[in-house]
């Protein structure tokens, strides 16, 4: 029984060291060539491979990252299970992504490097945050987190009193619970920042 890790090497390490500490029964490997395809019984990676029905043991594809939207799922055959990560790393990482894109779009930094592409310089009008509504798509745990960041910025966010109100909602992952329920998916905006 092996645990493929189709990623990085540097975050393998870190990987490898947490197998051995904490799984010392489950064979860890790095390099596909290096193991028998027969022996993997689970893979993680960012995308599925082109040549992953060579793992006709497979029993569970985990994403390494925060979702699976990235994944072919039309390509895992229907026996496999598919896993997405849950983990406080990568939940705070998806804030940042999430605080530089609102801000990136709030303060107009598209347009203002365009205009650096171009070299003129025009002032836009800036707009308080309290003025600015933020939305995502979707409902699910992953976006409530990303919107937590954005209210105590002063943005207007749909959930906004949901959030302060239902502060269990954040931690609902960590217990298994779906965030949705807890929240109106009719509220969220399809825009970023409008």
């Amino acid at each position: 029984m092996t645990f493929l890790f189709n990623s990085d090497a540097k975050r393998g390490a870190i990987f490898a060291e947490a197998f051995a500490r904490e799984l010392p029964g489950i064979a860890f490997a790095m390099d596909p060539a290096s193991v028998e395809p027969e022996a993997v019984r689970y893979l993680i990676t960012w995308t599925v491979p082109d040549d992953l029905a060579r793992y006709r043991n497979l029993e569970i594809l985990f994403s390494i990252g925060a979702g699976i939207d990235q994944f072919r799922i039309d390509a895992v055959p229907a026996e496999v299970k598919v896993v997405r990560m849950v983990e406080d790393g990568i939940v705070r990482m998806m804030q940042e992504y999430a605080t530089l894109a609102v801000l990136a779009l709030h303060r107009h930094l598209p347009a203002y490097l365009d205009q650096q592409r171009r070299g003129i310089w025009q002032p836009i009008p800036a707009v308080q945050a309290a003025e600015r509504r933020i939305g995502v798509l979707g409902s699910a745990c992953w976006e409530v987190q990303c919107l937590r960041v954005c209210v105590p910025s002063a943005f207007r966010c749909p959930v906004g009193a949901a959030l302060r109100a239902r502060s269990t909602v954040f931690d609902a992952s960590a217990e298994g619970k779906d965030c949705r329920p807890c929240l109106k998916p009719a509220t969220f905006s399809s825009a970023c920042c409008r």
